[in-house]
């Protein structure tokens, strides 16, 4: 059962799909833990926006060494006031 910490632990995560955050950024096909358990996820799908500055994934956890796709997680990062980006997309370029 997914708990609140794993929907945190994956929620923090969505901010590793901008490339400005991580070299490499997560990309569908890559594996990451998360949560008290350390439970395994499969992205299966990222985007990113940068002139928006949006970034979200769909992860699925590994359960028993398979992707449970019964379990579809999809996840944003929040605003990141860092990123040039996210602010004007917030502020509306000033108007």
């Amino acid at each position: 059962m997914t708990t609140a910490y794993d929907y945190k632990s994956v929620a923090q995560e969505a901010y590793n799909v901008d490339p400005l955050k991580q070299q490499p950024p997560l990309a569908e096909g890559s594996y990451f833990r998360g949560g008290v358990s350390g439970q395994e996820y499969l992205v299966v799908h990222t985007s990113t926006n940068p002139i928006s500055g949006f970034q979200g994934m769909a992860v699925v956890p590994v359960v028993d060494g398979a992707p449970d796709f019964s379990q579809l997680i999809v996840s944003y990062a929040g605003t990141n006031p860092d990123h040039r980006a996210d602010a004007i997309a917030v502020i509306g370029e000033g108007r």
